[in-house]
């Protein structure tokens, strides 16, 4: 008796291991939301701002930095809290790459494919500069990442991004901002 009881236990977990595996959904997947434009390009450069107090700045420098965070989480289809794990060079055509290595510490919208997410700035783009000007600084880092999607022509998601850091203001101004459109959305 004992011996079918335990038999008959063992059958239940397994079959509510099955069931449980088939019933629950996949993981949410990074997604295209909206096609990647000109507009979007001027947010999400591929590049760095080194305002941790907002409050610091002022007349049209803060009125600009309000108007640009209202943009990109606007037009994020993620934002993160973000640590720069590491930063390599590579090469492409002549023209000089850093790519990011970015280890996610916490996902505040949106979706990112797993626990990292490799980023670059290549020469010549608009956010390269303020890359390759503090590669040492960026290093174990920590900063708010906003990435806005695209596909390539193999169907392939690209990142494009912007960094702030991730300041107790930043925080604070992002948080808020992610709160109003989430109320905004329903």
């Amino acid at each position: 008796m004992t011996n079918v009881l335990t038999t008959a236990a063992a059958l239940l977990i397994v079959t509510l291991a099955v069931g449980a595996s088939a019933c629950g959904g996949a993981a949410p997947q990074a997604r295209v939301s909206s096609p990647f434009t000109e507009e979007h390009a001027r947010y999400f450069e591929g590049g760095i701002d080194f305002v941790n107090d907002p409050a610091t700045l002022t007349g049209r420098w803060r009125e600009d930095w309000i108007a640009e965070l209202d943009t990109r989480i606007e037009h994020a289809d993620a934002v993160a809290k973000v640590s720069v794990a590491t930063v390599r060079t590579a090469w492409d055509l002549d023209r000089k790459t850093l790519q990011l290595e970015l280890a996610v510490t916490q996902l505040l919208h949106g979706v990112l494919p797993g626990g990292s997410l490799t980023v670059s700035s290549q020469e010549g783009e608009p956010g390269y500069p303020s890359v390759k000007s503090n590669e040492t600084r960026l290093l174990h880092a920590n900063y708010i990442l906003f990435v806005k999607w695209s596909e390539d022509e193999s169907g392939q998601l690209v990142p494009h991004w912007h960094l702030s850091p991730d300041s107790e203001q930043v925080g604070a101004a992002v948080r808020s901002r992610l709160g109003t459109r989430v109320r905004d959305a329903r």
